[in-house]
């Protein structure tokens, strides 16, 4: 089995270092990739759709500070967060 790696060839990996961002994430975005992730045979739930939307603004933190970037989300009962 060792013999295998030799007869690799050598190869220098390369990964190009890129500067770190951020884009939001729009509500109705949020909404069509929903929507997209369900298919068209699931049951429509407006709730659903609607935490979705909101959630999205805890997303768009451009300057946390010192504090950790981090979204604690709960919803309730029949949102479908399943």
């Amino acid at each position: 089995l060792a013999v295998i790696w030799n007869r690799l060839a050598d190869y220098t990996e390369y990964n190009p270092q890129t500067d770190a961002g951020t884009q939001p994430i729009l509500p109705d975005e949020a909404r069509q990739r929903l929507a997209e992730m369900l298919g068209g045979n699931a049951e429509l739930r407006l709730p659903q759709a609607d935490y979705a939307a909101a959630v999205t603004a805890s997303f768009d933190r451009p300057d946390a500070g010192p504090s950790p970037a981090m979204v604690l989300a709960e919803a309730g009962t029949g949102t479908g967060k399943t």
